[in-house]
């Protein structure tokens, strides 16, 4: 159970705004939320997992049957852009809890 006390929960959209400080980096949010959804988007719609006719589960890579399928997994890759902005908001949370006095936790 945590000492510290309860925090009322934002319950609409424009409460979330007002709650963001002014000095969070938006654009590496909506980098964030892009990248991620270009990543759902890219395995849904490529996923055809299907039964095949001798009742087994499949899901093949589609990739060689598309046309130009290599060529857009070259063009489309989010998977950089979602490490190094996480990255970036990872190291802005370290840098404001040292400079609040926070430490490594003792192991």
């Amino acid at each position: 159970m945590s000492d510290r006390p309860a925090e009322r929960t934002p319950s609409s959209l424009d409460a979330l705004v007002d709650a963001t400080p002014a000095s969070r980096e938006r654009v590496v949010d909506l980098l964030r939320v892009l990248a991620i959804g270009v990543v759902v988007l890219w395995h849904w719609s490529l996923s055809l997992t299907h039964w095949r006719p001798d009742g087994v589960l499949t899901m093949p890579n589609p990739i060689p049957d598309v046309p130009g399928g290599w060529a857009m997994t070259w063009v489309f890759q989010v998977m950089p852009v979602f490490f190094l902005v996480g990255g970036y908001a990872n190291l802005a949370g370290w840098q404001a809890v040292t400079r609040d006095g926070g430490a490594p936790p003792a192991s």
